[in-house]
């Protein structure tokens, strides 16, 4: 941890209380310290013992940076729906709210309050509550998770902005001052301003899209750079191996039966003058490596040093 290795567990476990998800992902990664750090904070390990599927689900809706872990670990507590006060079974990922099944499922709720927790796209929270752009950047929102929607056989959708419906709402209350307001406004909106709102939309979204690209390429690159590097250096295990073999005057078949029977680093040191060291066998060894050392002679291990050396 650096510096912060000078700091006590105590002092180091409420830095680690103030961090979002996101960013205790990015310390964990780090090195291995940080790693067994964050694992062993007591919030964090109860989150990822009991709760392990709602950091699945910040992560891929790419919500994580918007929440402490002090945050989530108070929501998680929640003893109350956020809503009617019953039971809380889920989390609504969007805002954070903890909510029962009725109140997800929009029973007994006024017609302009329906589908309160079904987000929305943004140009449909521009059309639906009269949002101008300014306003639109300031809502909560999260990627749609990629994946196949709508009618069977269609092609598969990419991330996708969305944003909470109910903060479009009250940020269209807010704006326009009452619901009938925005009602009258969206019904007498300028179809030019819309198209241009709609086309700025799309560009923000291809060009999310472009940089999502780049770093899938990017990723892709150091995926097949280690790769590389891994078969580099297994290619270079191999020759060595069959080197360490020919010096030993062992053939391909009995140098692989010997790494598997004893540890090879007692017949593959290399010295100065290039001289293999020697592993003495006791008659009491039964390896395949004692049988080819003796060659058929079984009385003793007097011959096995020399056939281990030049």
């Amino acid at each position: 941890l650096g510096n912060l290795d000078m700091l006590p567990l105590e002092i180091i476990n409420e830095i680690i209380s103030s961090l979002s998800i996101s960013s205790l992902d990015q310390l964990k990664a780090t090195n291995r310290r940080a790693f067994e750090v964050v694992n062993a904070h007591p919030q964090f390990k109860t989150i990822n013992r009991q709760a392990h599927d709602v950091l699945r689900g910040l992560r891929a809706i790419k919500t994580a940076d918007r929440i402490t872990l002090q945050a989530l670990f108070n929501k998680l507590c929640a003893s109350v729906c956020y809503e009617c006060g019953d039971f809380r079974g889920y989390m609504y990922l969007v805002t954070f709210k903890r909510l029962c099944c009725r109140c997800i499922r929009d029973k007994d709720r006024r017609l302009f309050d329906k589908h309160k927790y079904v987000p929305l796209r943004e140009f449909d929270a521009v059309m639906e509550y009269g949002l101008t752009l300014e306003v639109l950047d300031t809502l909560p929102r999260f990627l749609g998770y990629p994946g196949y929607y709508g009618r069977p056989g269609g092609p598969p959708k990419d991330y996708v902005s969305l944003v909470d419906r109910d903060s479009a709402r009250n940020a269209g209350i807010t704006l326009h001052s009452s619901i009938q307001a925005i009602q009258d406004y969206t019904a007498n909106a300028d179809p030019a301003v819309l198209k241009l709102y709609k086309k700025e939309i799309k560009q923000s979204e291809k060009e999310a899209q472009a940089e999502r690209a780049k770093c899938a390429c990017r990723k892709k690159s150091k995926e097949i750079t280690y790769i590389k590097k891994r078969n580099s250096y297994k290619r270079v295990v191999i020759r060595r191996r069959t080197e360490h073999a020919k010096r030993l005057g062992l053939s391909e078949n009995e140098f692989n039966i010997i790494g598997r029977n004893i540890n090879l680093e007692f017949l593959i040191k290399d010295t100065n003058n290039e001289s293999i060291s020697t592993y003495a066998f006791t008659s009491q060894e039964s390896t395949p490596a004692t049988n080819i050392g003796n060659k058929g002679n079984t009385k003793g291990n007097s011959d096995n040093s020399e056939y281990f050396s030049h």
